[in-house]
């Protein structure tokens, strides 16, 4: 069977890797819902199922990581939330077998809680460590490997950022269940509470201390920050190709201006008419580093791009500006455009200053408090829901008409900037709505 062109980018990412294996490509697509993905089969050949080059550099580079990393390692670097769940379930596992061991032998119930506790306490101290510590580290170097072996492209979003979530997630959850367990455990047992506490509280500060030392490395991604890139402190002189670059887009962009009617709108938010641009391109190595930014130099309108390559900072820059094109960015004020933000901040407000209000003015009065904030949320999630949904149809409209994009660049970035507009707006009202449920059930209890 001749090799495809999608099966020879496989190919080549291997060989880079200095790995000899044929590669095999199943073409998907969205109406049979199979997701990109790879696997071995029995010959040894990998197999990837996958729509488009990108995907096929992206999982053949996986692949490639996926061999060279422990186990536990590549969990981490590649799933980091998969590897938060760990904790929380060996937590519950050791405290039911505690909870067994203490029905089965009552004799010998505190030592096996306080043997438990020292496990639970170690479980919590190694895993907070290692996400903290060990998450930054690992995922870089999964990051820059994947950049080696020429496996990373426009198409791969945040795949290669580092960040504190992880970290966080992990602690949060595992000492979560920790504290409700030692809780349940103190109703069901004969154990009293504060034989077993000391134990725990010494495990959750150490996994405190771990997060919090992760939190200082800074709020940047270091990956996006080449030293290279700078002399004397001072950001070094555009390279050639760079400044090449930066022109063709200068007038990709003084271009879709005009075609867009975006003039407009740049003289409302930087008081120019776009008449005079200039842009300074940057390339950058990884797509979480992409930046598209505007901002005046005394007459002149600068545009910043910093993108991979040339092809991926036209879909960008052409991505960027139809949004700027949408009724959400050109014709909404900015006080409705950050209504979303309201609603998440009235949400989590609105739910920590609740108990004060019921203590303030009784039952009656956080009653009446928690109906004036349903309404709220409602009208609010309304008017974001109707807005997004007329962004979205205007930005899939307007994508059709680019003449840069292919289909899948339309599909992608469509995906990854509007196409969970409504869905936020319906989720934050959800939301509202369960919590709103819990609390009349915890009246309804307590009454």
């Amino acid at each position: 069977m001749e090799e495809t062109g999608l099966e020879r980018v496989g190919k080549e990412v291997l060989q880079k890797a200095g790995i000899e294996k044929n590669v095999i490509v199943r073409m998907s697509s969205d109406d049979l819902g199979l997701k990109p993905r790879f696997e071995v089969t029995q010959d040894g050949q990998l197999e990837i199922t996958a729509i488009h080059e990108a995907e096929v550099r992206r999982l053949t580079g996986r692949f490639v990581v996926k061999q060279m990393f422990p186990g536990y390692k590549w969990l981490l670097a590649a799933h980091p939330y998969r590897f938060a769940v760990i904790p929380s379930l060996l937590i519950v596992l050791v405290t039911l077998l505690e909870l067994l061991g203490i029905t089965a032998f009552q004799d010998l119930s505190i030592s096996i809680s306080i043997i438990s506790e020292i496990i639970i306490a170690s479980i919590l101290i190694f895993f907070s460590y290692t996400a903290s510590l060990r998450y930054h580290k690992w995922k870089s170097e999964f990051s820059e490997y994947m950049r080696e072996i020429d496996a990373v492209t426009a198409y791969d979003g945040d795949e290669y950022e580092t960040d504190q979530h992880a970290s966080v997630l992990t602690m949060a959850s595992s000492a979560g269940i920790s504290i409700l367990l030692l809780i349940l455990k103190s109703e069901v047992s004969a154990i009293e509470l504060d034989i077993i506490s000391p134990i725990a509280l010494v495990a959750l500060f150490a996994s405190a201390l771990t997060l919090f030392v992760e939190m200082q490395r800074g709020f940047f991604d270091e990956s996006c920050f080449d030293e290279t890139d700078w002399i004397d402190d001072e950001l070094r002189d555009p390279t050639t190709s760079e400044a090449n670059i930066a022109s063709r887009l200068s007038a990709q962009i003084a271009g879709e201006i005009d075609e867009l009617n975006l003039s407009d709108y740049f003289e409302r938010e930087t008081g120019l008419d776009a008449s005079k641009i200039d842009v300074d391109y940057r390339e950058i190595p990884f797509p979480h580093c992409r930046l598209f930014h505007y901002y005046t130099d005394e007459d002149t309108l600068i545009f910043e791009v910093n993108d991979l390559n040339q092809s991926s900072a036209i879909h960008f820059v052409d991505s960027r500006l139809r949004r700027l094109a949408t009724p959400y960015f050109k014709e909404l004020g900015l006080r409705w455009r950050v209504l979303i933000i309201f609603n998440l901040l009235f949400l989590i407000f609105f739910y920590l200053t609740l108990p004060l209000v019921w203590y303030a003015f009784g039952i009656l009065g956080g009653q009446l408090t928690l109906l004036a904030g349903g309404i709220i949320m409602m009208v609010t999630s309304w008017i974001n829901y109707k807005n997004h949904q007329k962004a979205q149809e205007s930005y899939r409209s307007l994508l059709d008409e680019s003449k840069y994009m292919t289909d899948y660049d339309k599909q992608y970035y469509y995906d990854s900037l509007f196409a969970n507009m409504t869905a936020y707006d319906i989720k934050l009202l959800a939301a509202f709505l369960v919590l709103a449920a819990i609390v009349e059930l915890i009246i309804y209890l307590l009454l």
